[in-house]
């Protein structure tokens, strides 16, 4: 019986990271939109997870965080671009109780950023210059 449920926990984690996975590549796709005209060719943008501890509560709170990569070569210098908010406008210190739930409003928050630049412009416009930012997940 205990192997069973070890597997089932073991299929749900995949399930879990899977969509973890797939959040990430659509904020990323986003900020690399928002984000990548500017700065430099070979500047990466990271999405990254972080633990919040909560003494008030039984497990940690977990913020998503976008930073870009500003050295092509190493992750020495980074630059904070955007942060995850908590929970109920608790803010970032409170973090959500599980990473799908810190993507999701992460992805939200820049989902709202592009409508914001996008709802000034009209068929035609440009918006900066590309500049060959990639992307990758952390």
């Amino acid at each position: 019986m205990e192997r069973g449920g070890n597997i089932q926990r073991l299929e749900e984690r995949i399930k879990e990271i899977e969509l973890q996975t797939h959040l990430k590549s659509l904020i990323l796709h986003q900020l690399r939109f928002i984000y990548g005209p500017r700065y430099p060719p070979g500047s990466s943008i990271n999405i990254i997870m972080s633990r919040i501890a909560r003494p008030d509560r039984e497990r940690d709170g977990i913020a998503a965080t976008a930073i870009i990569l500003t050295s092509p070569s190493t992750s020495a210098h980074w630059k904070l671009l955007k942060k995850g908010k908590g929970p109920q406008g608790g803010g970032p210190k409170v973090g959500w109780p599980n990473a799908v739930a810190a993507l999701q409003e992460l992805l939200m928050e820049t989902e709202r950023e592009v409508a914001a630049i996008t709802a000034k412009m009209k068929p035609g416009d440009e918006y900066g210059e590309q500049r060959g930012v990639s992307d990758s997940l952390i």
